[in-house]
């Protein structure tokens, strides 16, 4: 079996976190010795989407005959790979998009109950939703030497031992900026760490 996972946002638009989820789904068919493919021309098996921009993909994929994946509501926080819009009233509604693509699919995988329910009580008429964790194959972050271990910590001047929180978030997104400040404020003994990006690329 071949399996294609797409998720191609270009480098000025991508915020990493559909990113690193496409890479763990590549290192899950790894793990369980499934091979996969970079484009439609190697005719694959399954087509595994996590953008509801990639809608044209899913037609090809269903033309071709291609069991069509697809994993949902993983990666809000990126605007490449967004199934949801936000109103002014924080009311979230599915993209059209997102739904068209989310018709077309054999399986949806989502990543919590919550998200299933999101989905289920949508007024789609949906084929099959899983609840399906976002694993990491933590072999990718076994450190090769001390220096590896180490080097985040000697960059920020980190004493060794000393806890810490990493997160990242958009340059112009006040609300969640003030929320991780207001975070900060309680546990004084964490150190924080916000990393600015914008729609134009990672922030200076």
């Amino acid at each position: 079996m071949k399996v294609l996972v797409e998720y191609s946002p270009g480098a000025h638009l991508d915020r990493y976190i559909a990113t690193r989820l496409r890479k763990n789904i590549k290192g899950a068919l790894e793990l369980v010795g499934t091979s996969w493919v970079e484009s439609m021309f190697a005719e694959p098996d399954v087509v595994h989407l996590i953008s509801p921009d990639d809608e044209s993909l899913a037609h090809d994929a269903k033309e071709q005959g291609a069991t069509l994946v697809v994993s949902a509501l993983y990666s809000e926080g990126d605007p490449g790979a967004r199934f949801m819009n936000v109103d002014s009233e924080g009311f979230h509604s599915l993209r059209p998009k997102a739904e068209r693509l989310l018709k077309m699919a054999d399986m949806i995988f989502v990543p919590s109950e919550a998200a299933e329910t999101a989905l289920l009580t949508s007024g789609l008429a949906l084929r099959s939703v899983r609840v399906v964790t976002p694993g990491v194959n933590l072999a990718r972050f076994d450190a090769h030497s001390d220096i590896e271990k180490i080097v985040f910590r000697r960059y920020f001047r980190l004493e060794e031992g000393a806890p810490y929180c990493l997160t990242a978030g958009e340059v112009d997104d006040d609300e969640r900026l003030e929320a991780m400040a207001e975070l900060a404020s309680l546990v004084p003994g964490i150190t924080f760490f916000y990393l600015l990006t914008s729609k134009k690329g990672p922030a200076k």
